[in-house]
């Protein structure tokens, strides 16, 4: 992709970041992510541009696709988790 030979460079400066720095600038980012809130308001349907297959071994118990969005697909999940594995 870069043309450049596969090395482990990039990943080895990332780990040579002290750690009090890295600390930091992680905690700047996340409180950055408070102030803008979420990318996709909360009860809004995700569009993820993808078919999700929630499966069970060779079942497939729940398809995004058939289920309205992968809210309806986890909602079908977790009604056969709850009947499969009740209590």
């Amino acid at each position: 992709m870069t043309g450049a030979p596969l090395t482990g460079e990039a990943w080895v400066a990332a780990l040579r970041e002290p750690l009090e720095d890295k600390v930091a600038s992680e905690k700047q980012a996340f409180e950055a992510g408070l102030k803008v809130g979420p990318k996709i308001p909360p009860g809004q349907e995700p569009d993820l541009g993808m078919k999700i297959l929630l499966v069970h071994g060779d079942e497939v118990v729940a398809d995004s696709s058939q289920e309205g969005g992968l809210s309806g697909a986890c909602a079908t999940y977790k009604n056969w988790l709850s009947n499969t594995f009740p209590g």
